[in-house]
């Protein structure tokens, strides 16, 4: 439903473009181009006010999170997509677990929204994404489904209205 949803604002050919892209680029791990296509996919569908924090609700990241989600759903064919699964302490934005794992690696993304309390500028916002995947220990959930950590991609995803940043760990 949510990837029905999603796939339908991609109504032209560049908007389908940059979310093949971004789709390609996240099965190859590919930071560079998972932040090319992403950034524009953001600024071409993300109203100004879509991820707009209302007195601090935090809805904003439960809005990037289902709108990349919509986007990673394209990739049910080579992925067993989780998203909101406990995972190592807590729950975990998106684990994608590989079924083929000689080709493709098990995939964690945890979104961040920029909060200037916490941090100076979107590069802080993805290093706390990071520092989250690592201290609440998400990765062990793929590697109980037989996951080697070696194979494991851990990617932060910040987001600051329409700008969004990729960082890998």
């Amino acid at each position: 439903m949510v990837d029905g949803l999603v796939l339908a604002w991609f109504n032209t050919q560049n908007d389908q473009r940059s979310h093949d892209e971004f789709t390609q680029a996240l099965a190859d791990c590919n930071e560079e181009k998972m932040q090319t296509s992403l950034s524009a996919l953001s600024m071409e569908l993300i109203g100004s006010s879509d991820g707009s924090d209302h007195e601090g609700d935090h809805e904003p990241e439960k809005f990037y999170h289902g709108f990349v989600l919509g986007i990673v759903a394209a990739l049910r064919s080579r992925f067993v997509i989780s998203s909101n699964r406990e995972s190592g302490t807590v729950r975990s934005d998106i684990l994608m677990e590989p079924k083929d794992s000689e080709k493709d690696k098990g995939i964690i993304i945890e979104f961040k929204v920029f909060s200037p309390k916490e941090e100076k500028d979107l590069e802080g916002t993805c290093a706390r994404a990071l520092d989250q995947i690592e201290r609440k220990q998400y990765a062990q959930e793929l590697m109980r489904w037989g996951i080697p950590e070696d194979r494991i991609v851990k990617f932060g995803i910040g987001y600051k209205g329409k700008e969004a940043l990729v960082k890998k760990a």
